[in-house]
């Protein structure tokens, strides 16, 4: 029996609600560890960043949580418990290392010297945000991403426009891989009417870190002067300093409407998100927002600044507004609120197209899977009896002397597929060949196994020189093949 494929994880604080690393490091990690792999998270000494009563360190079956050394000073958490992480990392018996984030990616090159595969997702380009604009922070992550470059075997960005930017930048390709929600239970609400009167539809909620980048002091500029008995919900926990909260109180103090609750998470997040009357993010700069992704999930009408990170994820399903343009943002603010059937449109197709958009057992199969380039052995043979029919022609070189008449041609589709979906549809056309019993367990006889040696996530066979002299590619689909093969196998073992 081979031992399950380990996996390492560090760049998250904790397994929590913090920020929208720690949610999708947990998301993985829980997937990961129930299909099968051996999960460990590398997490940060101390507290949560709203205070020691969030804490609650909560096991989660399959996941070995960690505490690494961490020095509890601003800008030095995420230094000193990243290196203590890539430390441990690379003295640990892992198949793989997958770093989260910019900052902690700097220390990509340890594990990578100690032979492990590291793969890095970039959350955002971190570097750009407004409390690393100057100093050793943005040199820091800078370094970060650029280590992320040379050392990382796999790069994993949450959008387009970061794939661009590692394109265009560094010419390093990268897999596009969004984040996921899970449909969630709409709540009554009920707790936030106790503690902060709030009722169904009464409400805009804006839910999130409170930094300057979310845009949050420019929307309580623009909600003082909007017309409207609502009210507006600010749910979130200051990031490593309180002074941006007090700037932001400090502005809203004479407008009673404005509610800022702290962070929240349980049954307060879910009811704050059930019925709130629009969600509203007018981000600078984001990741991917794992926020507007639940928002949406709960069936939440949004309104969304037009930065590609979330114009991408909402298409025409949500309200858009100019970046940083507050009379536009005054200006759909107000319309939203004056025109409840619009809003009502926007919410009865929010679910649906966002759980079916964004779904993490896919980003955690995509995130796992290996990529072949499956070729049907008809196409194979098609290949290798136009190429016999036609001798490579005889040249002379510069010198005079005859070239050896030789070529290779490589025959594939070109198109590397997802091997757990190779797995998936092989099963479905044995049952369908009546091969095996529709009842078959499948699941019990997958193993999941560390890559083996030499063995790379993707490979594919580039056929250009196979179609310039032939003419000829092959082009038989994934299921095709494999339904010619079970129907073959299913009739000569009868």
């Amino acid at each position: 029996m081979k031992d399950k494929f380990a996996v390492s994880m560090f760049g998250q604080k904790r397994l929590s609600r913090e920020g929208g690393i720690e949610i999708v490091v947990k998301e993985l990690c829980t997937r990961m560890a129930r299909d099968g792999c051996q999960v460990t998270c590398y997490n940060r000494s101390g507290h949560h960043v709203s205070g020691a009563e969030y804490d609650n360190k909560i096991e989660y079956d399959g996941i070995r949580q960690k505490f690494v050394p961490t020095i509890e000073r601003k800008g030095l958490a995420a230094v000193s418990s990243s290196f203590f992480a890539a430390l441990y990392s690379a003295f640990g018996k892992y198949d793989v290392v997958h770093i989260h984030a910019e900052g902690p990616a700097f220390f990509s090159w340890l594990p990578k010297m100690f032979g492990k595969r590291v793969v890095v997702t970039i959350h955002g380009i971190d570097w750009q945000r407004e409390k690393w604009k100057s100093g050793f922070g943005s040199k820091f992550i800078r370094q970060g991403e650029k280590n992320a470059v040379k050392y990382a075997d796999e790069i994993i960005v949450l959008s387009k426009g970061v794939q661009d930017y590692f394109k265009d930048t560094y010419g390093r390709e990268t897999h596009f891989i969004p984040n996921g929600v899970n449909r969630p239970e709409i709540k009554e609400a009920k707790f936030i009417t106790e503690k902060f009167g709030l009722t169904k539809d009464s409400y805009i909620l804006f839910l999130g870190r409170l930094v300057p980048e979310k845009g949050i002091r420019y929307l309580v500029e623009v909600f003082k002067d909007i017309k409207t008995d609502k009210k507006l919900v600010i749910a979130g926990g200051s990031s490593d300093t309180d002074s941006f909260m007090a700037e932001l109180k400090e502005l809203a103090k004479d407008d009673n409407r404005i509610i800022f609750t702290g962070f929240v998470q349980g049954q307060m997040l879910d009811e704050l998100y059930s019925n709130a009357y629009i969600y509203t993010l007018p981000s600078d700069l984001e990741g991917m927002p794992l926020s507007l992704l639940e928002a949406m999930s709960y069936g939440n009408c949004c309104l969304v600044s037009d930065i590609p990170e979330c114009a991408e994820v909402v298409e025409d399903k949500a309200l858009i507004f100019k970046k940083s343009d507050v009379e536009d943002l005054r200006e759909k603010l107000q319309e939203v609120c004056d025109h409840p059937e619009m809003v009502m449109k926007m919410k009865n197709q929010a679910a649906d197209f966002i759980c079916e958009k964004y779904n993490w057992d896919e980003v955690v199969k995509e995130t796992m899977n290996c990529k072949r380039d499956f070729t049907y052995v008809d196409d194979i043979v098609e290949g290798v009896v136009r190429v016999m029919k036609k001798a490579p022609d005889k040249k002379n070189g510069e010198d005079g002397l005859p070239i050896p008449p030789y070529a290779v041609y490589n025959i594939g589709n070109q198109n590397p597929e997802n091997l757990l979906d190779f797995v998936q549809i092989l099963s479905e056309e044995l049952v369908r060949a009546k091969v095996l019993p529709e009842d078959y367990d499948f699941e019990a006889h997958k193993e999941l196994v560390p890559m083996q040696p030499g063995d790379v996530p993707v490979t594919y066979a580039d056929t250009s020189a196979l179609e310039r002299d032939f003419g000829y590619k092959p082009s038989t689909s994934l299921r095709t093949g494999l339904r010619n093969f079970a129907e073959w196998y299913a009739e000569f073992y009868k």
